[in-house]
């Protein structure tokens, strides 16, 4: 951390079940043909992750997100629960699930038979775990430059890991040591 910075309350949520969690394929290009939304199930549970937090005392000065489709929703869900205002989520990049490249709509459980995610380097256009990570890294440096104090980050489970492992000071390899998908909509404090 650098000198005088100060540490800032950071809370990660996973977007709510999807549609392409239902349909079982892979999906990372925003505003791409399998950039789905979430199920009716996903929002619940969003909703009461968000009630859960509200609850707890949960009051994010920022709540940034993922541009796809299913994270926004899961975003906008949480903000008009916790009284944030919709208009004032920032989406950014820095913030997407692990890029499949030509894997893009073939089916996650196809790949996991067959492969994993240390696999990744064998696909035309996908991220490595470690590429992830470094981004995952990006992104925490650039949140440790904001004035907010409470932030909120909404994503995806795989992005999600390795977020938390830049936050705990973790290697990527930890990864393929029996990595645990995140849960639907729980929002969870890091810091």
């Amino acid at each position: 951390m650098v000198k005088g910075e100060r540490m800032k309350k950071l809370y990660y949520v996973r977007h709510g079940e999807s549609l392409i969690n239902t349909n079982d394929i892979w999906a990372d290009e925003p505003g791409g043909k399998n950039d789905l939304g979430l199920t009716d199930f996903g929002r619940g549970l969003v909703v009461a992750g968000a009630d859960k937090a509200k609850k707890e005392g949960l009051k994010p000065d920022l709540i940034i997100a993922s541009p796809l489709k299913r994270t926004r929703e899961t975003a906008e869900i949480i903000a008009r629960e916790l009284g944030y205002p919709v208009e004032n989520i920032e989406y950014n990049k820095l913030f997407l699930e692990i890029q499949v490249g030509e894997l893009e709509g073939s089916s996650y459980s196809d790949f996991i038979k067959n492969y994993t995610y240390a696999d990744f380097d064998k696909f035309k256009g996908a991220e490595t775990i470690e590429d992830l990570q470094e981004r995952a890294a990006q992104a925490l440096k650039y949140l440790k430059t904001r004035s907010e104090k409470t932030i909120l980050v909404v994503s995806h489970s795989c992005y999600g890991r390795a977020f938390r492992r830049v936050v705990d000071d973790n290697p990527y390899t930890d990864e393929f040591s029996g990595a645990i998908s995140l849960p639907y909509g729980e929002i969870l404090r890091l810091i």
